[in-house]
């Protein structure tokens, strides 16, 4: 038998257990971005390179990409509530290390086991949520809260930690996680019941290695390309790296007795198209949320905790979307939701592509809650899609795979939309300069935020360059990545036109027939329990008489 086993518990309600899920899971997506706004004041205090400083950054989301696929294997086989307190500990008490270092060296380190905390957390996140909501339109409003909750937990990063930096400093920013960590943790341990794939296989080893190895060479080429170099010697080498295994884990995954993604999930057309769809959301969205910052800060003059406040809309745009999932999931199609939702997010990169020097923020903010009302229709429809191939009974590895391609297209979205940005800001500038850029400073990324950051500090004609150079490069990386946004749409809806019947594992069709079984058996009790209040109810009548 290999559905899922939960033991019993004190019994709560569901939305009780649930929202101490969802606290926890808000934490980690806030811690993934929160210390992005306290570099400076980080730097000026321990001193850091600038390397340092991009693995201070870097290192949360290597370290979640690297170990999140194994450690869905890890939460079916052992416990998704166990899995989901000891993650949250552990980021609670790492962020301790962070918050009392005296260098560079253990924040770094602190940032790293924060990720491998968060990497454990995810995948049992929604796992719990699939067990508690066995109906499916509960289950799909749960998806949805999870949507939201993600979003607003990153984008909410910056703001906090803005203000926590002006108000305290950069440590606030880890010793906030300890009493919300301890908090979430005591919740869920108390409210949740423990839930496991009854009778699952060994944990597939060598399949773990070769998915943790192929994804650590990936996102660490990803991060390293724009200020290594997209076609230096290193970079190549990992993603080379990469390929092969990531290639040698698809073909030990059919050779394995146990593998990691059985057959019926890898020849699933509809967990294909929900990877690549979610993987291509997310490097638009967080690669263009990565622009709109710097031209915030730059072109408007915001702070750091001001710009992270406008960044807002894009949540505003997220629960209207992941609410119109709820409802096109019940009437139209499956292969017009995620390419509706791809449409959004285009339709917000063309509008970005309008973008000049003295656009001002209503522009900015219409971008933003089109782009986040397509990324909240696009990721609710993505859990549906990706969890309801795996089954019930190995939800931790179905929430593993779409949180890997999330943060694979995290990455690669800031890396390539940021170098993009930059090839096209550079040419234009030494175009308008007459072959010798007006802006002085390093080159590269480093060079395109150190002419935006010092604006205030050039003659008003230079300024003028920049800042058109600047809008000029957004323009052109809003129309490039609408292009491949919409190309992908097309993809997706083509695929998913016409789906043949899923190929189900024997396990995961036994799973589904257990379920069925399981459902029908509560609505005879429930159709029982009626039955005995109204016996009830004839007696009490008649003893009234």
């Amino acid at each position: 038998m290999t559905t899922d086993r939960a033991e019993p518990r004190v019994r709560v309600p569901r939305w009780v257990a649930a929202g101490a899920v969802l606290v926890g899971l808000f934490l980690l997506s806030m811690d993934a971005t929160l210390l992005n706004v306290a570099v400076p004041e980080l730097q000026r205090d321990l001193d850091p390179t600038m390397a340092e400083v991009q693995w201070v950054i870097d290192g949360f989301p290597l370290v979640l990409a690297t170990a999140v696929l194994p450690c869905g294997a890890v939460a079916d086989r052992f416990g998704r509530r166990r899995c989901f307190v000891t993650g949250v500990l552990l980021c609670g008490a790492t962020s301790a290390i962070g918050a009392t270092a005296t260098g560079p060296g253990p924040v770094i380190a602190a940032r790293c086991l924060m990720g491998a905390g968060a990497a454990v957390v995810l995948p049992a996140t929604l796992s719990v949520l699939t067990t508690l909501y066995r109906e499916r339109e509960a289950r799909r409003r749960a998806y949805l809260a999870w949507t939201v909750v993600v979003g607003a937990g990153g984008l909410a990063g910056p703001v906090v930690g803005g203000a926590l930096v002006e108000a305290y400093s950069w440590r606030a920013g880890f010793w906030i996680n300890l009493p919300v960590a301890a908090l979430a943790a005591a919740a869920v341990w108390a409210c949740v019941p423990e839930s496991r794939a009854a009778g699952a296989p060994r944990v597939d080893a060598v399949g773990c290695l070769l998915s943790a190895g192929g994804l650590l060479a990936l996102v660490w080429a990803v991060i390293e390309s724009p200020s290594r170099g997209w076609l230096s010697t290193p970079v190549l080498c990992a993603y080379a790296l990469a390929a092969l295994l990531l290639a040698a884990f698809w073909r030990q995954q059919g050779r394995a007795a146990a593998p990691l993604l059985d057959r019926g999930v890898r020849d699933d057309t509809g967990v294909r198209c929900a990877v690549a769809a979610g993987a291509v959301m997310c490097l638009a969205v967080f690669g263009t949320l990565f622009l709109i910052s710097l031209y915030l800060q730059g072109l408007l003059g915001c702070t750091p905790w001001e710009a992270g406040v406008r960044t807002l809309p894009m949540t505003a745009g997220m629960l209207p979307g992941a609410g119109a999932a709820l409802l096109l999931l019940r009437r139209a199609p499956l292969s017009a939701v995620p390419a509706a939702g791809l449409a959004l997010v285009a339709a917000g990169l063309l509008l970005l592509g309008r973008v000049g020097p003295d656009t001002g923020y209503a522009l900015v903010a219409a971008v933003q809650v089109l782009c986040g009302a397509g990324a909240g229709l696009v990721a609710t429809v993505v859990n549906e899609m990706i969890l309801g191939a795996v089954g019930e009974h190995r939800s931790g590895v179905g929430s593993a795979l779409h949180d890997a391609s999330r943060e694979v297209g995290s990455a690669l979205g800031i890396a390539a939309l940021g170098s993009l940005t930059t090839t096209a800001f550079e040419r234009h500038l030494t175009d308008a300069a007459g072959g010798a850029a007006p802006a002085p400073g390093e080159q590269g990324a480093a060079g395109t935020l150190h002419a935006l950051t010092h604006l205030a500090e050039l003659p008003p004609g230079v300024r003028a360059v920049v800042e058109d150079s600047f809008t000029h490069a957004l323009s052109v990386t809003a129309h490039v990545t609408a292009a491949l946004v919409a190309l992908t749409a097309a993809a997706t809806w083509w695929a998913l036109r016409a789906p043949a019947a899923p190929t189900r594992s024997p396990a995961v069709r036994e799973a589904q027939e257990i379920q069925e079984a399981q459902e029908v058996q509560e609505v005879q009790e429930v159709q029982e329990v009626r039955e005995v209040r109204e016996v009830r109810e004839v007696r009490e009548v008649r003893e009234s008489q």
